[in-house]
C-alpha cells in the first residue's frame, strides 16, 4: 500500500515523505497513493484534495478543535491528533487490510477494484465494458477460469472470449492459456 505523509512534526510513519504540499498534490495526481496522512496546517492548500485524488486523508492536528475536525472530515476521511501514533498506524493498518483483503487486486502497475469493477492505471480510470469487467473479475477472484464458467453468461462464443483476452492483454495483464481448459492470470514475479 502506498502512503504519502506531509507532516510537521515526525510521526515515524512508513511511506514517502513530502515537505511541500505542492509537492504532494502534485504526486497524488501522478501517481496512486492509497492514503495520505497530512498536518491539519495545510488544509487551506489541500482543501480540494478529492478533486484530483481518490487516496484516504487522514489529517492530525497537534489539539482537539471542533472546527478543524468539521473541516477535516469534510475534506478527509480520518482526524487524529499527533499525541496518537498508534491510533494512526492503527488505522493505517486497517486501510491496508480493506484494501488489499480481497477487494482491490493489484497488477504491475494496474489496479482493479472488484466492489466497483473499476479498472485504474494510475490515477486514471480505463474504461472497460461490461463483459470486461465481468471477465476481469471473474480472472482476479479464481486462479483458473474456465471456458465454461464464461462462454454462455459473459460471452456468447469462444472467439468473443478471445476478443476480450486481447483487450485485457493489452492493457498490460499477462493472461496464460490452458489449453481445453480456460485462462489464468500470470502471477507476478516479486523482485
Amino acid at each position: 500500500m502506498k502512503v504519502a505523509t506531509l507532516l510537521r512534526y515526525p510521526l515515524f510513519l512508513e511511506g514517502r515523505r513530502f515537505f511541500d504540499p505542492a509537492r504532494l498534490a502534485d504526486a497524488l495526481y501522478e501517481e496512486r497513493f492509497d492514503v495520505a496522512v497530512v498536518d491539519f496546517g495545510y488544509y487551506q492548500e489541500l482543501k480540494d484534495i478529492k478533486d484530483y485524488s481518490d487516496a484516504q486523508v487522514i489529517f492530525v492536528d497537534l489539539y482537539f478543535d471542533p472546527l478543524h475536525l468539521r473541516r477535516a472530515l469534510e475534506v478527509g476521511d480520518y482526524y487524529f491528533l499527533y499525541e496518537e501514533p498508534l491510533r494512526i498506524k492503527e488505522q493505517i493498518e486497517y486501510l491496508r487490510r480493506k484494501f488489499y483483503g480481497g477487494r482491490i487486486f493489484r497488477y504491475k502497475d494496474l489496479f482493479f477494484d472488484k466492489n466497483k469493477s473499476k479498472l485504474y492505471k494510475g490515477n486514471r480510470e480505463i474504461p472497460l465494458t461490461k463483459a470486461e469487467r465481468e471477465l476481469l473479475s471473474l480472472l482476479t477472484s479464481q486462479d483458473v477460469v474456465r471456458y465454461d464458467d464464461v462462454v454462455g453468461d459473459v460471452v456468447s462464443t469462444k472467439d468473443s472470449l478471445k476478443v476480450l483476452i486481447v483487450r485485457l492483454r493489452k492493457l498490460g495483464f499477462e493472461i496464460a492459456s490452458l489449453k481445453n481448459v480456460g485462462y489464468r492470470v500470470v502471477k507476478e514475479v516479486k523482485k
